[in-house]
C-alpha cells in the first residue's frame, strides 16, 4: 500500500470514529429523553424504577407476575404498590429493577413471583434487555457482568450498546397510552375456552439448574434483608382440577423458600380459583377477574403473616 493511499485510508477511519462517538453521544443524550416521556410500556415502568420509584409494595417476576397482582388492590397492605413484573423474565431482571428502586426509595414489601426463569439454564443475556441501559450505574454494571458476555466491559462503554435493544420499544412506548392507575399490572380480559384440553406437566423432566442465576438469586434475598424489605415468595395459580398435580418448576422454588427461610405463598392450585376457567386467559395466566379473586386472597395472607412479626 503506497503512503497516499495509507493516509487516505487512516483519515477515513479517523472520520469513521469520530462519526460514531458523534451519533453514540446524541444516542447518550435523546434515548433518556425519549425514556422519560414514555406513556407505557417496560420503557416507562423501567423510568419509574430507575427516576422516582416510591413503591412500599414491589412485586417482581415474570408474566405471571405481570398479569396477576392488581397494585390497586395491594395498596391494602400499606402504601404504594407497583407491579414490575416482565413477561419472559425472572430474578436477574428483578434483583436490578430492585436495586434501581432502592437508590429512591426501599419498599416495605417485596412480592417475587417463582418461576423457572430464576433458576433454568437458558441464555441469561436475554435477561439483559431492560438493564443495560442503566449500566452505568455500579450495582447494575455488577449483575451485568456476572452474565459473563464477551468483552462486556468493553461494550457497555457504549451508549447504542446500552439501549440497542431497547431503541424500538422507547419509540413505541411513546405512544402506548396505559392508564396510571394500573402501575404496571397489564390485564388479560379474555377467558380460557380449553382450559380442560391442556396436559398435565406430570412427569416433566428434571430441570438444568443454572449456577449464575442461583448466585444472583443469593444476593436478591440478602440485599432484601440488608435493606429492611419483608420479601415473599408466591407460586400464583395455574389452571388444574388436580389437587395434587405439581412441577420441577415450581417445585424447586419451594426449595429455595425453605432454604432461605422466606415465606411462600403458594397457591399453584387453590380451590375456587385454580379449577375455575373462568378466572383464566390461558393455563398459565389469570385474567382480571381471576387476578382480582388472586389479589384479594394475596393481601389477606400476607396481612396474617404481617400481624404475627
Amino acid at each position: 500500500m503506497r503512503i497516499s493511499e495509507m493516509k487516505k485510508f487512516v483519515l477515513k477511519f479517523l472520520l469513521f470514529a469520530v462519526f460514531m462517538v458523534l451519533v453514540d453521544t446524541i444516542c447518550g443524550v435523546v434515548l433518556p429523553l425519549l425514556q422519560s416521556h414514555a406513556k407505557g410500556g417496560r420503557t416507562r415502568t423501567n423510568y419509574y424504577l430507575s427516576n422516582k420509584c416510591d413503591a412500599d409494595i414491589l412485586v417482581l417476576g415474570s408474566s405471571r407476575a405481570t398479569h396477576h397482582y392488581l397494585p390497586k388492590i395491594l395498596d391494602s397492605l400499606g402504601g404504594i404498590a407497583y407491579n414490575a413484573g416482565n413477561d419472559g423474565m425472572g430474578v436477574i431482571l428483578g434483583y436490578g429493577r430492585y436495586l434501581m428502586c432502592t437508590e429512591k426509595h426501599v419498599p416495605k414489601i417485596i412480592i417475587h413471583d417463582i418461576a423457572s426463569f430464576d433458576y433454568e439454564k437458558d441464555d441469561n443475556s436475554k435477561y439483559l434487555k431492560y438493564l443495560r441501559p442503566y449500566g452505568d450505574g455500579p450495582k447494575i454494571r455488577n449483575i451485568i457482568s456476572q452474565i459473563g458476555e464477551s468483552f462486556i466491559n468493553l461494550k457497555m462503554l457504549s451508549n447504542m450498546y446500552r439501549s440497542s435493544s431497547s431503541i424500538i420499544p422507547n419509540i413505541r412506548d411513546l405512544f402506548v397510552d396505559e392508564k396510571t392507575d394500573n402501575r404496571g399490572y397489564l390485564p388479560l380480559y379474555k377467558k380460557c375456552k380449553n382450559c380442560d384440553n391442556f396436559p398435565s406437566e406430570k412427569g416433566t423432566s428434571m430441570l438444568k439448574l443454572d449456577s449464575i442465576k442461583l448466585k444472583i438469586f443469593d444476593s436478591f434475598v440478602k440485599e432484601t434483608a440488608r435493606q429492611g424489605s419483608t420479601l415473599y415468595f408466591a407460586i400464583s395459580p395455574k389452571f388444574s382440577t388436580e389437587k395434587t398435580e405439581q412441577s420441577p418448576r415450581y417445585a424447586y422454588g419451594e426449595k429455595l423458600a425453605e432454604k432461605y427461610n422466606v415465606p411462600l405463598l403458594n397457591h399453584l392450585f387453590t380451590p375456587g380459583i385454580s379449577d375455575n376457567p373462568a378466572f383464566f386467559a390461558d393455563k398459565t395466566h389469570l385474567n382480571d377477574s381471576g387476578a382480582t379473586a388472586y389479589s384479594k386472597l394475596i393481601v389477606d395472607e400476607i396481612r396474617k403473616m404481617e400481624n404475627f412479626r
